[in-house]
């Protein structure tokens, strides 16, 4: 007997050593921050575009718009800001932003359950688990996720401070807890959780036999169940929990009635029946979703996720006994396995805000999985780190198998979130019911040229939810889009049939979303189109009353609030109308404003250039198509140019703008250009070899009378 004692002292001390593995947190770091190193060279994608790039708080780093009533989770969109001020709209930093709080997260959860556990291999088995998990991609290979991994790291930080403060004692870990709470709440609202993950962990500790003794004596030693231990810690600190719970209503209150960050109106399904149904079939998805790491969709908007038809329907009964049946294994592991019993509890209760309980309007997403992983992972990690000897070799081997497998799923899943073609190429092979893969994809392919494909998804996008605007304005676009090649083209009668299309589905958006000035103004370039095909089919007398309702238009989409700055390239739209009509000092005032806001826009210094030479204003003429002539770099253009240079006397600058001219673009009509302002210098022998340049040009038949009729003017000059 006394040997085995001894034995057993060895294998305790032994195993003790074991625990004491300095490198398991560079361990941590460097695997969360590998499995995600090929999402650098990604791009922006879904709402990294409307809630970054297009938000003026995140590009003109507005501090009292981001902390103010306005501002929505303003940690979030403070550190887009900060992204933003350093590097632009580069999106390197942007990913490597969420990498390395991914990598801090992983970190944090080894701290946290090695604290609360005493075991260093039990916390890097959950920290990896937790890094690796194929489903945390959602949150970390997006930057829109990042709301997710800010609020996670915070509540992990919370929880930390708070078993300090609870082992150790001092008001500066307690309020510490408190301040981090109230962050990851301001970066997600699902953070209001914590306070019943801090009764998760109170009660933890209170239920350990002998293991408690840095806590108060009213909860250590008792060897208790884990309910009794949160019964017995409810009752020690009420005044604690009553201060994290209104903290915690704060934080709903803020989110539903002051940033109504929900723009969901009535029950999913139409009944509170059908609501509840949905939720115990999202807990019984993202369970599996948990276990398997797929299929993993970016949006379930559509023919996606089944909304539940009502407690008659079979798999919503599945659902709810799913539900009853985890709750069972909980209550029967809270005694025997007290930790894998917290990790249910934690995986259950981190996905409360995100289970339709108070309906919101994005139903489901991989991401709303981040932190209740964390409770998944400790339930993992758990049993697999679980064993001595010949067992715990066989766990350990396990624990590398099932990381290799997530990596390679991670590193795959990284893939699909490289640009916009690639994520929704992605969700649609998964979800073909997606109605955001179908639009969106729709849009992406018709921006690429393969207008019949674009249509197509976009036209099902419509089926899979004809009450959203979206569709109707995209297709409206696209019609508007080819409308006006055809118009281009002279082929009058298809375009006047497809801008007579586009106009019914902007006109159907805009009911739908009265307020959205992009698709007004789409409205508003179909009237204007129209009026250039009627005056080409010698239908003028109707064209003034279709620039007339083109012009209200536009001016009501001025009016229209949209905080996008892009909404102002609407004055451009205003300045082309304008020009087309020939009101050259009204497109003036237009295309000057658009220019104002928009500097950078070669076709905005273009079309003011060529309104200066119709105004007669020839030096602003010069100065402004040089700079547009990179957006069109048209015959038309370089002869306004040059004729500019001629009006001006500048005839050095008319000679190097038609070298540049017959550089950039040789053919006749350049060759011709230089020939006839070499001639006007008196140049004659030049202008003779640049002539027969342009006769001897492929294309240069039609110049022939021109090239005649100057060298006979070079003949009487002579």
């Amino acid at each position: 007997m006394g040997r085995t004692k001894r034995r057993d002292a060895h294998s305790e001390k032994r195993s003790h050593r074991t625990e004491n593995l300095p490198w398991a947190g560079w361990l941590v770091v460097v695997v969360a921050t590998l499995l995600y190193v090929n999402t650098l060279g990604h791009d922006f994608v879904f709402d990294d575009i409307s809630l970054i790039l297009q938000n003026p708080q995140v590009t003109n780093l507005d501090w009292w718009g981001i902390i103010g009533k306005s501002g929505y989770r303003p940690v979030r969109t403070l550190t887009y800001a900060l992204n933003y001020a350093l590097t632009g709209e580069n999106p390197v930093s942007y990913h490597a932003f969420n990498v390395l709080v991914h990598a801090l997260n992983a970190w944090l959860l080894l701290v946290l359950v090695q604290r609360l556990t005493q075991s260093r291999r039990l916390a890097l088995a959950v920290a990896l688990l937790f890094a690796a998990h194929p489903a945390q991609t959602a949150a970390v290979a997006y930057i829109s996720g990042r709301k997710d991994l800010l609020a996670t790291g915070l509540v992990f930080t919370g929880l930390i401070f708070y078993l300090r403060w609870r082992s150790e004692g001092g008001g500066k870990y307690g309020i510490a807890a408190l301040m981090a709470f109230l962050l990851a709440v301001l970066a997600k609202e699902v953070a209001i959780v914590f306070p019943v993950l801090i009764l998760l962990v109170d009660a933890y500790v209170a239920s350990r036999d002998g293991e408690g003794k840095s806590f108060p004596s009213s909860v250590k030693d008792r060897g208790e169940s884990l309910l009794g231990g949160a019964m017995t810690v409810l009752r020690s600190r009420p005044f604690l929990y009553l201060t994290f719970v209104a903290c915690a209503a704060a934080a709903l209150g803020y989110a539903l009635f002051i940033v109504r960050a929900s723009r969901m109106e009535g029950y999913w399904g139409g009944t509170w029946e059908t609501n509840l149904g949905t939720s115990f079939k999202l807990f019984l998805h993202y369970a599996r979703l948990a276990v398997l790491g797929y299929p993993l969709v970016a949006d379930y908007l559509g023919a996606v996720f089944p909304i539940s038809k009502g407690f008659s329907e079979p798999s919503t009964l599945l659902a709810v006994g799913f539900a009853l049946g985890y709750g069972i294994v909980v209550w029967k592991l809270q005694r025997s396995h007290p930790l894998v019993a917290v990790g249910l509890c934690w995986f259950a209760v981190g996905l409360l805000p995100v289970l339709q309980l108070i309906p919101f309007h994005e139903l489901a997403a991989d991401h709303f999985l981040y932190l209740p992983l964390a409770g998944f992972s400790l339930v993992l990690g758990s049993i697999l780190a679980a064993g001595t000897g010949a067992r715990r070799n066989v766990s350990v081997g396990c624990l590398v198998i099932l990381l290799g497998v997530w990596s390679v799923m991670v590193v795959r899943r990284n893939a699909d979130w490289r640009d916009k073609q690639s994520l929704w190429e992605a969700t649609l092979r998964q979800a073909p019911g997606s109605f955001r893969a179908n639009a969106n994809l729709g849009q992406v392919y018709f921006n690429l040229g393969r207008h019949e494909e674009g249509i197509r998804l976009t036209l099902r996008a419509l089926e899979l939810a004809p009450d959203r605007a979206l569709p109707y304005a995209n297709l409206g676009a696209m019609y508007l889009t080819v409308a006006q090649e055809k118009r281009r083209r002279s082929q009058y009668a298809e375009a006047e049939q497809l801008h007579r299309e586009a106009q019914e589905y902007l006109e159907e958006a805009l009911k739908l979303e009265p307020g959205n000035p992009f698709t007004c103004s789409n409205l508003a370039i179909t009237y204007k189109e129209l009026a250039l095909i009627y005056e080409a089919t010698g239908r003028s007398g109707q064209a003034p009353a279709l620039r007339a309702r083109a012009a209200e238009l536009f001016q009501k989409a001025l009016r229209m609030h949209d905080p996008r700055k892009d909404r102002l390239r609407i004055y451009f739209n205003l300045g082309l109308l304008e020009y087309d009509a020939n009101s050259y000092e009204a497109a003036k005032d237009y295309l000057e404003a658009y220019v104002r806001h928009f500097p950078d826009d070669p076709s905005g210094h273009y079309w003011l250039g060529m309104t200066y030479f119709r105004l007669g204003r020839f030096e602003d003429t010069v100065r402004e198509l040089e700079l547009g002539l990179e957006a069109r770099s048209s015959p038309e253009a370089w002869e306004t140019l040059l004729e500019a240079c001629r009006r001006t006397d500048r005839l050095e600058k008319a000679e190097e703008v038609a070298r540049r001219w017959v550089a950039e673009d040789p053919g006749p009509w350049s060759y011709y250009g230089l020939s006839r302002l070499l001639w006007e210098q008196g140049r004659g022998r030049e202008a003779e070899e640049w002539l027969d340049k342009c006769v001897a040009s492929r294309g240069g038949e039609p110049w022939k009378r021109s090239c005649e009729t100057l060298r006979q003017e070079l003949a009487s000059a002579d």
